[in-house]
């Protein structure tokens, strides 16, 4: 990770889909470049409100910004990025993918 990297996970020990609740994972402003290294498909991700300009839901937002190299996703946003390591379900992302104006 380079310089001003964030690496976001859960509590140790490793969680599984039933041993803890569901995170939402926020990011708004200049978040930076951060890491999420244990997403599940019970948690959610809110973006802030200026990556959804003109879009209509996560689907297109992953669809302009994010990109699939190994098992990584990557959200980037100039500056701002999201690496979510072991996750490769672009579909599966943007059901997970919420604007964070939703948390209001």
């Amino acid at each position: 990770m380079g310089t001003g990297a964030t690496t976001v996970s859960a509590a140790e020990p490793e969680r599984t889909s039933s041993s803890l609740p569901a995170i939402q994972f926020v990011f708004t402003g200049n978040h930076g470049k951060d890491v999420i290294t244990d997403m599940t498909r019970e948690d959610s991700i809110y973006l802030d409100a200026s990556y959804f300009d003109g879009m209509k839901n996560g689907a297109e937002v992953l669809d302009a910004y994010a990109r699939v190299a190994g098992r990584i996703t990557y959200i980037e946003f100039g500056e701002d990025s999201i690496q979510i390591n072991n996750w490769t379900d672009l579909k599966a992302l943007a059901g997970l993918l919420h604007s964070a104006e939703d948390l209001l």
